[in-house]
């Protein structure tokens, strides 16, 4: 993308940046599959992940913003497609402006739009949820797990459920006052 903006600033001509098209349409083609089946993955995963932190029944659901069903050889020809109508605009500004840095995860709360609809709590549990699934990713690494000072902002119920999430790792947690930590766990605590 950089040296096919570079050539755009340069006022290359169709001919000149249809290689460079080619390789990006190739590139954001190969990203795109790879987000929309991670969001697959996660979408499996997130709700129940919400559900053990929350302690609710809400759901939560990821949306990647430019295409749901993706078939890489017809995606590979649309971004193309779209390369070659946008050439007179992205001449002009000197850019790309379509492709996989333009696009972005969207997040559902109970089939609404989170933002506007997820209270501040709502939405850090969400992300902790997140967390969540990005450890069973990697658990066979043995991540080490930080929790800096994200309890104050969750309540007694809510940080047991977050701690017990992560029950099977080692924790750091970091704060003004001590977590309720459940007695099954082993502490060392450094005051």
């Amino acid at each position: 993308m950089r040296q096919r903006n570079n050539l755009l600033k340069d006022s290359a001509t169709k001919d000149e940046l249809f290689i460079w098209d080619i390789q990006f349409a190739d590139l954001a083609a190969e990203i795109i599959i790879t987000r929309v089946d991670m969001i697959n993955k996660i979408n499996k995963l997130i709700t129940s992940e919400y559900r053990k932190i929350a302690g609710k029944k809400d759901k939560i659901t990821l949306k990647y913003s430019h295409c749901n069903l993706v078939e890489k050889n017809k995606l590979r020809q649309d971004i193309l497609a779209e390369l070659h109508n946008n050439y007179e605009k992205e001449l002009i500004i000197g850019y790309t402006t379509l492709g996989p840095h333009q696009h972005d995860v969207l997040f559902e709360f109970n089939n609404k739009p989170a933002t506007g609809n997820a209270s501040r709590g709502e939405n850090r549990t969400i992300i902790w949820a997140l967390k969540s699934i990005e450890y069973q990713f990697n658990k066979n690494n043995y991540p080490l797990i930080l929790l800096d000072d994200i309890l104050s902002e969750f309540d007694e119920n809510h940080q047991t459920n977050l701690i017990n999430n992560f029950s099977d790792q080692q924790i750091i947690i970091t704060g003004v006052k001590p977590p309720k930590i459940p007695k099954t766990l082993a502490i060392f605590e450094v005051v």
